[in-house]
């Protein structure tokens, strides 16, 4: 079943731990009592552009863009992380054998600022340098609110409080020439 990642939340996944270091369960391991646990469910996550990933508090090894995951049944918390972007947690729950997809954009939940300045200009973002004019590609944003900044070292700066919203691309244009 395909499932929206944004339907989702996570909590934590039982990750074994052997000699060498600790690996998610295969659900053939022995219960306290001896048992058999249950048939692994199977996770299929696909995610834009990549992710580090967590499960259940435990970062895995490696990074995340189409990956098949062998999990034991239950509720568990993955939690998304990209350098450029807020982290995802997403809450799922799998019944025994069960599988089931998640997609997952980091974009989709972000804004795009694109920004034309004559003759050309630092871009600043919230008092932090972000690119320079002619942009090469859109600067991503989280939504909200931010102060855009244009520098020119022979004009005087430019300042626009921007507000934008996830999906929305924004375009500024701005002649600094007197």
């Amino acid at each position: 079943a395909s499932e929206n990642a944004k339907e989702k939340g996570v909590t934590g996944a039982p990750v074994n731990e052997g000699k060498d270091g600790p690996s998610l369960p295969t659900g053939k391991e022995k219960t306290k009592s001896g048992e058999r646990s249950a048939i692994p469910s199977t996770l299929f996550l696909k995610v834009k552009p990549w992710a580090l990933l967590s499960i259940d508090g435990r970062k895995t090894d490696t990074l995340i863009h189409n990956r098949e995951l062998s999990l034991l049944p239950g509720r568990h918390r993955l939690i998304l992380s990209h350098p450029e972007f807020p982290p995802k947690i997403l809450e799922i729950v799998l019944k025994s054998g069960e599988k089931k997809e998640i997609n997952y954009s980091f974009l989709d939940d972000m804004a795009f600022l694109w920004v034309d300045a004559r003759p050309w200009a630092e871009v600043y973002l919230d008092g932090e340098r972000v690119d320079t004019t002619p942009l090469r590609r859109p600067v991503v944003l989280i939504p909200g609110e931010h102060l855009l900044e244009l520098k020119h070292p022979d004009f005087p700066t430019y300042r626009q409080v921007i507000h934008v919203q996830a999906g929305d691309t924004l375009r500024v244009q701005k002649n600094l020439l007197p």
